[in-house]
């Protein structure tokens, strides 16, 4: 698992730094120059996309999501705590199961599989799969997190 969480955040950071690099080449190109880099908008999307949800896997991992915790401390007692720590821990997976399915039949739909985006020509599956990607992901590292929890327990 940390192998897979190095390669998410590596590539959190290259797709901010990519966007970033992206965003002052177009405010030169545009202010300076006079002319707009069509293609950089398109690629800025996708990289942020892409970061949004690598970021959430990459986040499950800490548990450095918004939560319920609040909740846990006007509960008595380690048993119901963690009752409502599983619970959660499953509703979030089955949620993010379900929105990858969702999105995967989405996906092979026929409209959606020829199409290409416009400027780039580049398959739009593409960004259907960052939502697989980092739905499976999320799902692993929320199981994985909260069995090392459980074990520091």
């Amino acid at each position: 698992m940390s192998l897979i969480n190095r390669l998410e955040k590596l590539f959190c950071v290259l797709s901010i730094l990519s966007i970033v690099v992206l965003v002052v080449m177009q405010v030169f190109m545009r202010y300076v120059t006079g002319q707009s880099l069509a293609w950089s908008e398109e690629l800025t999307s996708w990289c942020f996309l892409w970061m949004a949800w690598l970021g959430i896997s990459a986040n499950y991992v800490k548990d450095e999501h918004i939560s319920i915790g609040g909740l846990t401390l006007f509960l008595s007692g380690k048993k119901v705590k963690r009752l409502v720590s599983i619970f959660v821990c499953v509703s979030s997976a089955l949620f993010l199961g379900y929105l990858a399915l969702i999105t995967y039949q989405t996906m092979i739909k026929p409209y959606i599989w020829r199409q290409s985006s416009v400027v780039l020509g580049l398959p739009v599956y593409i960004l259907y799969v960052s939502v697989i990607v980092g739905c499976v992901l999320s799902i692993l590292n929320l199981i994985y997190s909260n069995i090392v929890s459980l074990k520091k327990e």
